[in-house]
């Protein structure tokens, strides 16, 4: 559910949308060829769950965004990254919490989240650029 909350960072839609993600896996299960595969597969179905209610919300300018439920419980630096990922937008947050936290590669991450390897690089890029500029901003380094 950690990539959801990076993406829509609202407890109750994250649970929505692992919720609908879990009725797709188990429904669409038989398509699913290589076992070794099922955790890429389902992030990729939750991930687009999750755009859709994000895209949902958006269309219905549904009530304030609440407060995001602590996933990655870290300490010190660790723990201010993911506050500076959180306020991202979805797509850069996305791809930085595939990587460096789900520990996915750059390849997966294109399949995961149907963009092209140079549109998942350059996200990679911008959002450590984003990163990097606030903690310069606030006295820390990368």
């Amino acid at each position: 559910m950690s990539v959801t909350n990076g993406i829509l960072k609202n407890v109750a839609d994250s649970e929505d949308a692992l919720s609908e993600a879990i009725l797709k896996a188990y429904k669409y299960r038989h398509k699913l060829k290589d076992n070794s595969a099922f955790k890429a597969w389902m992030s990729k179905i939750l991930i687009r769950e999750s755009y859709k209610i994000l895209k949902k919300n958006k269309r219905i300018n549904s009530v304030p965004l609440e407060e995001i439920e602590e996933t990655y419980t870290h300490d010190g630096l660790q723990g201010e990254l993911i506050e500076i990922i959180k306020t991202l937008p979805p797509d850069l947050a996305t791809v930085l919490i595939l990587f460096y936290y789900e520990k996915y590669t750059v390849k997966e991450i294109t399949h995961i989240v149907r963009a092209r390897e140079g549109t998942v690089k350059s996200r990679l890029y911008r959002g450590r650029s984003e990163l990097r500029k606030y903690l310069e901003k606030e006295g820390g380094n990368l």
